[in-house]
């Protein structure tokens, strides 16, 4: 009976460590995503590094495997922006890999479904199917501003190839991110836009109450853009105008 308890024991201590071993590395690549998503520049080498170490997840427990995929597609961008001689497939398989077994494990989670269109982005395959993993991820996520944060830039740049009945929903991120308070990220998204986007987004503009188009027009002073109209500038515009016309007819007389 003592072999037996010390064996049960033993076995215990065993399960406990691989249990400790097994959180703490899911801890490390939730950290990392959540670094990855805040938009932070890692180290190459450590990015590699966490990849390898990529293999060894296979639990559905936090965001793992998220992590892992945004790892993967990160090397590649790395890569292909430093024209790096790697096997830019073998990331991209994984990548879609992770983000499918993280989606198994939380069929509703709005950014992995932003990161498996992505994946597909990045692998130059934009097909009727990304759509639609993209349409996935507005409708389980339609109000997160941390996952509208990621989205918003990367869909921006595709706009002239953004299916019609998803441009509603690029603005919607949009006026949410503005509605929230996000001034400076909205007016860099709108200094850039294509003249259609930048249209789309004035309009969503115009809704706003009068002090938030004073701040983004404030944050847009920052690039070579034209403020929006707002009531304030409409009627300074006016009384100058008002003025002009007075000074002439008074040289006039």
């Amino acid at each position: 009976m003592r072999a037996m308890f010390l064996l049960l024991s033993a076995l215990g201590f065993g399960f406990a460590l691989i249990s400790l071993r097994v959180a703490n590395s899911q801890r490390a690549f939730e950290i990392v995503y959540r670094r990855i998503v805040t938009g932070e520049t890692l180290p190459n080498a450590f990015i590699e590094r966490m990849a390898r170490r990529g293999d060894e997840e296979g639990s559905c427990d936090g965001d793992a495997k998220l992590a892992v995929a945004l790892i993967e597609l990160k090397l590649v961008e790395a890569s292909l922006a430093q024209g790096r001689d790697v096997p830019v497939e073998e990331h991209l398989r994984r990548a879609r890999s992770n983000v499918i077994g993280q989606i198994a494990c939380s069929p509703t989670n709005g950014f992995a479904w932003f990161v498996l269109f992505w994946s597909e982005v990045v692998s130059g395959t934009l097909t009727n199917s990304a759509w639609a993993h993209l349409g996935a991820s507005y409708r389980f996520a339609p109000r997160e501003a941390w996952v509208a944060l990621s989205r918003l830039p990367h869909v921006a740049n595709l706009w002239s190839l953004i299916p019609t009945d998803q441009r509603r929903l690029v603005l919607d991120d949009f006026e949410m991110l503005l509605n929230e308070g996000y001034i400076s990220q909205c007016a860099r998204l709108y200094a850039f836009a294509s003249p259609d986007l930048m249209s789309g987004m004035a309009g969503r503009l115009m809704k706003a109450p009068e002090a938030r188009k004073l701040q983004f027009n404030a944050a847009l002073a920052s690039y070579d853009v034209d403020p929006v109209s707002t009531e304030t500038g409409g009627r300074q515009t006016e009384l100058l105008r008002q003025n002009l016309r007075d000074l002439s007819e008074a040289l006039t007389k």
